[in-house]
């Protein structure tokens, strides 16, 4: 099955929240940031995630086939001063907290 890790990562999302794409994230996030300064979480790094979507395949016989589109999409995650828990904030979603931490090592 292979090995455990001695100190392998724990994340624990507690919600997360989905709503319609926004298309024009980077105007808000100022906003979304010093809000979530003010709730304990000023460490905010921007972040951009490679996203590759793949289009079904057609049924049409003599279809030629549909190309994928790769994106970047622009996020944010703003920690606590530990680095402990942090909150993500994508286009499409928002998650809080998440939790950050090592796993401590066990005896089988």
């Amino acid at each position: 099955m292979g090995e455990k890790w001695a100190h392998a990562p724990v994340f624990c999302a507690l919600a997360q929240v989905r709503h319609n794409p926004v298309c024009q994230l980077g105007e808000y996030l100022p906003k979304i940031q010093e809000a979530l300064r003010q709730i304990g979480y000023p460490d905010a790094r921007r972040e951009s995630l490679a996203l590759v979507r793949l289009p079904a395949p057609s049924t049409e016989p003599g279809t030629p086939p549909m190309l994928p589109r790769f994106e970047q999409v622009p996020r944010v995650i703003c920690a606590d001063r530990e680095r402990t828990h942090a909150c993500i904030v994508d286009p499409d979603k928002f998650r809080e907290p998440l939790s950050i931490g090592r796993q401590e090592p066990h005896e089988d």
